[in-house]
């Protein structure tokens, strides 16, 4: 018999009693390669959602600018106009207050293949679902907004949750800040 790299469980007795025993996991590379890459894929539209269909417009809302007539283009030259007119200020900052849910669901239109989970109690994979309550205060959503050109070198950009006056954090309202790097 040949040993195999797949999980398995297996039952055996021992004086009467079951043990459950489980043996490592091991993916072919092949495959590994190519769930990161869906991963990666399916991650970068949320992300890209996210940002381009709520966040941008509510930056630029928060700002006395009506976006219902705007296509991304020109939210994102207006943007750009409005982060170059506080150039002398170097404590510019722009912010928002916004509130997310999970129904705010971010892979409308997408055609790639979605990521799984297993789930343990039904015994069966099932879809992933991104949704704007749980990326937007994700380190990898920020990671993708200051890394790939969303926004300018000099800009940071943050989310932070918003608490009430006595210190409880609000479910689903964040704040949305763009401000100079220091």
């Amino acid at each position: 018999m040949a040993f195999s790299g797949n999980t398995q469980i297996a039952l055996s007795a021992l004086s009467g009693a079951q043990v459950r025993i489980q043996v490592p996991h091991r993916r072919d590379p092949a495959i590994q390669k190519e769930i990161e890459t869906n991963w990666a894929k399916a991650k970068d539209y949320a992300h890209s959602s996210l940002w381009l269909g709520m966040v941008l417009p509510g930056l630029l809302q928060g700002q006395g600018i009506d976006t219902s007539e705007m296509d991304i283009d020109l939210m994102l030259e207006k943007l750009g106009e409005l982060w170059s007119d506080q150039q002398a200020n170097l404590s510019r900052k722009f912010s928002v207050v916004m509130n997310f849910t999970i129904e705010d669901y971010l892979m409308n239109g997408y055609d790639g293949v979605i990521p799984t989970y297993f789930d343990k109690e039904k015994m069966e994979s099932r879809p992933i679902k991104f949704n704007a309550a749980a990326t937007i205060g994700s380190n990898d959503f920020r990671w993708f907004i200051m890394n790939t050109g969303c926004v300018p070198d000099d800009c940071f950009f943050g989310t932070y949750p918003v608490k009430s006056k006595d210190g409880v954090i609000e479910p689903g309202a964040w704040n949305i800040v763009l401000k100079t790097k220091k």
